[in-house]
């Protein structure tokens, strides 16, 4: 509280918010995948992300300034006993709490089970599933729910410029579909390892770590990634010249599309 309007509280929630939001980089694919066109993809991510942040910063700040509490379910619970108010209230939270958690474990799931498909998607979610209520019932966890969250995005951030340097400035966002199903393919890299861009999320990660909070933190990650990836890239491609093909554009989105579909046995979502 008593840095809320200064640049250093500014700066500190911005990588808090950023993070956030960058921890689910790796859903996006899933999000758009029933979009009609790459314009309907940017505008259901783009706006939805937007007017999501934007709504939910504003209803929060307003809320905060108006009662006087951060938590703005506490402060609505101390305004009265009234039993509709509260009934609602109780309904906002566990459809709240619902909505979360099931896209923390479809996901989590989804990449388990691709990761491990012998675990089947069952068995991928209720692991996932345990080990999440194991940690909520970590006071640690709940109460420091801020530092955990700069954490992630010390990953997620870098994470999401390698991605984006990768798709945009390396393939210029022409990928080969097919070839990523294909384990024996042109993105295999070094026996599944791209090497380049662990060394460049490695990297991003010392340096969000090492600078100050006022300095945007997640700002450097990304920025530290965006930028190392595709010199470790090329460096990769020159010592290994078998991964020079993983970082060419493909000629079309579907590149060789009438050439037999690989047997690989994918989870994916109904």
């Amino acid at each position: 509280p008593e840095q809320s309007l200064t640049w250093l509280g500014f700066a500190t929630f911005l990588t808090v918010l950023w993070g956030t939001q960058l921890t689910v980089v790796t859903n996006v694919a899933d999000f758009c995948r029933y979009a009609r066109s790459r314009p309907h993809m940017y505008a259901g991510i783009l706006g939805g992300t937007i007017v999501g942040a934007f709504v939910a910063s504003w209803v929060g700040a307003y809320a905060a300034v108006a009662t006087g509490s951060l938590n703005p379910f506490v402060a609505v619970a101390e305004l009265g006993g009234n039993r509709a108010l509260l009934a609602l209230l109780l309904v906002a939270v566990v459809l709240q709490t619902t909505a979360v958690n099931l896209m923390n474990l479809y996901s989590g799931g989804l990449s388990l089970v691709n990761a491990i498909p012998s675990l089947g998607r069952f068995w991928s979610t209720a692991i996932l599933g345990a080990v999440a209520v194991l940690l909520s019932a970590l006071p640690e966890v709940i109460e420091d729910a801020e530092e955990w969250m700069t954490h992630l995005g010390n990953v997620a951030t870098p994470l999401a410029g390698v991605i984006i340097a990768d798709y945009a400035i390396l393939k210029r966002t022409h990928i080969d579909v097919l070839a990523l199903f294909d384990p024996n393919d042109r993105y295999r890299f070094l026996r599944g390892v791209n090497a380049a861009a662990l060394a460049a999320v490695a990297t991003a990660v010392v340096v969000y770590y090492l600078v100050p909070h006022s300095w945007v933190k997640a700002a450097w990650g990304f920025g530290i990634a965006l930028v190392a990836y595709p010199a470790l890239a090329r460096l990769q491609a020159a010592a290994f010249p078998r991964t020079q093909a993983a970082l060419e554009p493909a000629e079309s989105d579907l590149e060789d599309m009438s050439r037999p579909e690989p047997e690989v046995r994918l989870e994916a979502a109904p």
